[in-house]
């Protein structure tokens, strides 16, 4: 008998996109109502019933390791479920059970919330299919019985945490820091009856740090929480949006490539503790300091910078925050400049982008640039101009010249000293240039429309109107993968900007897009000049695909996000 999945699909292809397009988000965790909020703003999208099922691993099962691995032993149990939904006006109370429903009072009035107990009993597969949805989007929903996942017209997508077809299964971050992979996926995909092997509709890498401070596992969980989180949002967004438009065939994975993770024993915990301590061992970073030396007073480092070019990232350069990641000392960044001027030839941002413009060579280039305005910016633009080196500084205009704490200041218990605009005129009558770091240090991942073009405008016209000068380069706040979107990146073009920078690290090569210019920050983990050398180059080997370059034809068409999809 043939699959209802793939009949629904192979239907929908042969008809238009129906005007009544109802979609069922099933999920057993938290991220499920904001998906549904998100999915039911979208144009052409009549209703949303969001699902809810309670975990399938007991999270009450005891504490410590003993619990862990009883819940471990529960994975799969199914809670069963014998009574028709029932309506419910407040389904925010703890206490609202299995079959409560009604319309989600913090969200969109077009979601409807129905609480089951099991995805399969009968009373909830029933109620899904009254409700007649065209497409399913599964989040935090494993397992979902075939029954369940087939019954929208077009089938379902998932979004799962981590690479298809390399990291199937369970636990995102964990096996991959276990694996020592630098990067981990975020896939939306059509499901099937395996286990994430259906077509790839989006995905994207990010990279993940392999010794992060402090206890791994707790790095994993709020890497999920505050890093996957809103990527997966956004991805699956985009891939309704692509079903709705016709475009959701996705990508075949190639399944001989393909391993599937259960989730990690307490053995395998425990393992990976010691090796993060092992990484984060001094006696790595002295390797890394002596290899460094070696290529760099050999000249050897001359073949690792061939058409490659590369953009630093400093924040603050204070004594007193030995220590705080994003501060470095005075002495440091002496020693710093001395290194970037006698291995490097230190350009301009403009200049970086001229040789982009033009094709020209770009082997040994290195634009040094500095984010948010702080006070000691004006003495460490004099320690480099005693060095012959220029830069970059972007400025975050609301903070020039008032005692505001930046959030991630109060954070680290650090006070917030900025610039005056007498300070960033003095910049710019040195020589520097000074670019943009929006009006209030937004996340331009999540800010989107009127609000997010007037950090992006509004800033640049602040910041030529006080410094007397053009304003062509912007770095977005944050700066990681998840903190910038496509849609903004052309709003920064739009509005006038010659480049765009990051800041989570990679090189600069000669096909680099302007409004995807990778910048690697110089932090505390970099203890020398020479690991900061080799760190560098090592960038060259980490480098992910730069996003496409423009367009040709209409310049203000948007530029498509990049699938790295395998």
């Amino acid at each position: 008998m043939e699959n209802s999945l793939f009949t629904g699909w192979r239907d929908a292809v042969l008809m238009e996109t129906p005007k009544d397009f109802r979609v069922v988000v099933l999920t057993r965790g938290d991220q499920g109502l904001a998906v549904a909020n998100a999915i039911a703003g979208l144009a052409g999208v009549s209703a949303v019933l969001l699902v809810r099922a309670p975990s399938a691993i007991p999270h009450k099962a005891g504490s410590g390791w003993l619990g862990k691995v009883f819940s471990r032993r529960s994975a799969g149990r199914r809670f069963s479920s014998g009574s028709a939904p029932e309506t419910s006006r407040d389904t925010r109370a703890a206490g609202a059970g299995a079959g409560a429903a009604s319309s989600d009072p913090s969200g969109s009035d077009r979601v409807i919330q129905l609480r089951v107990e099991d995805f399969a009993a009968p009373a909830t597969i029933r109620s899904i299919r009254d409700f007649q949805p065209i497409l399913g989007v599964l989040v935090e929903s494993d397992p979902v019985p075939a029954a369940v996942f087939s019954i929208p017209g077009m089938g379902s997508i998932n979004l799962h945490n981590g690479k298809t077809p390399e990291y199937r299964g369970a636990t995102p971050g964990f096996w991959e820091m276990y694996n020592g992979d630098p990067r981990v996926g975020i896939t939306v995909h059509w499901v099937d009856e395996g286990i994430n092997s259906g077509a790839v509709l989006r995905q994207e890498n990010l990279s993940l740090p392999s010794a992060p401070e402090g206890d791994p596992l707790e790095y994993i969980r709020r890497f999920r929480e505050r890093v996957l989180a809103p990527v997966g949002l956004r991805l699956v967004v985009a891939a309704v949006e692509d079903v709705i438009a016709g475009k959701g065939e996705g990508v075949p994975q190639d399944h001989s490539a393909a391993t599937t993770w259960s989730p990690p024993t307490w053995l395998q915990r425990r393992e990976l503790r010691s090796r993060v301590a092992r990484r984060r061992s001094p006696w790595r970073r002295r390797v890394k300091r002596g290899l460094g030396w070696l290529l760099f007073r050999s000249g050897l480092y001359r073949i690792f910078t061939r058409k490659k070019a590369f953009i630093v990232l400093f924040h603050r350069v204070d004594d007193r925050y030995a220590g705080n990641p994003i501060s470095c000392g005075t002495r440091e960044f002496e020693r710093y400049c001395a290194f970037f001027a006698r291995y490097f030839d230190v350009i301009s941002a403009s200049r970086m982008v001229d040789l982009l413009e033009q094709g020209e060579d770009i082997s040994g280039k290195l634009v040094i640039t500095f984010d948010d305005g702080y006070k000691d910016n004006l003495a460490a633009a004099e320690t480099m101009r005693r060095h012959g080196l220029t830069g970059c500084f972007f400025i975050t205009t609301d903070y020039i010249g008032t005692d505001r704490d930046g959030p991630w200041d109060t954070e680290e218990g650090v006070h917030s000293r900025w610039m005056d605009w007498d300070d960033v005129r003095s910049l710019v009558a040195m020589g520097y240039e000074v670019g943009s770091h929006t009006v209030t240090h937004p996340d331009l991942g999540i800010t989107h429309g009127e609000g997010a073009s007037r950090e992006i405008r509004e800033s640049k016209a602040v910041l030529e109107q006080e410094s007397g000068h053009p304003v062509t380069h912007f770095g977005y706040p944050f700066g990681g993968h998840v903190n910038m979107t496509a849609r903004n990146r052309e709003l920064v073009r739009a509005a006038g900007y010659r480049s765009c920078m990051s800041a989570y690290g990679g090189i600069v090569t000669s096909d680099a897009n302007l409004y995807d210019l990778r910048r690697l920050p110089v932090s505390g983990w970099q203890r020398s000049v020479w690991q900061l050398g080799l760190e560098l180059l090592l960038e060259g080997w980490r480098a992910e695909p730069q996003l496409p370059k423009a367009i040709p034809g209409d310049p203000t068409k948007k530029r498509a996000e990049i699938r790295a999809i395998s």
